[in-house]
């Protein structure tokens, strides 16, 4: 999702990158919805499951994980939503009305956030 986004942006296609995106938003809906049973769900499989722990503890020594851990990045998603928010409302503000996106962007298209 966030890949096409960033493939519109860069050929200057913003308004269609994002109404596509826009379109796939309610899965960080989903997403946020169940991110308390997710994060209990992990506590509990970190107190009970020894071969998780070991697991887990692997997976976050691995480059990829940037020295955090998955408790962590279990939140990047729900802190994303309002940093695509705040992008939006500057892109709204910063866009000309002789653009062809304007009326867009103006029509509150991207209001969901």
């Amino acid at each position: 999702m966030n890949q096409s986004l960033l493939v519109h942006l860069q050929n200057g296609y913003i308004g269609k990158g994002l109404e596509q995106f826009c379109s796939h938003l309610h899965h960080y809906n989903t997403y946020v919805d169940n991110i308390y049973n997710a994060n209990k769900v992990l506590g509990i499989q970190l107190k009970k499951n020894k071969a998780f722990r070991r697991f887990k503890k692997l997976q976050e020594a691995r480059p990829q994980f940037h020295n955090q851990k998955l408790e962590d990045l279990l939140q990047l998603p729900v802190q994303r939503i309002n940093q695509y928010k705040y992008f939006l409302q500057d892109l709204a503000a910063n866009t000309s009305p002789d653009n062809p996106e304007f009326e867009q962007f103006s029509n509150g298209l991207f209001s969901f956030l």
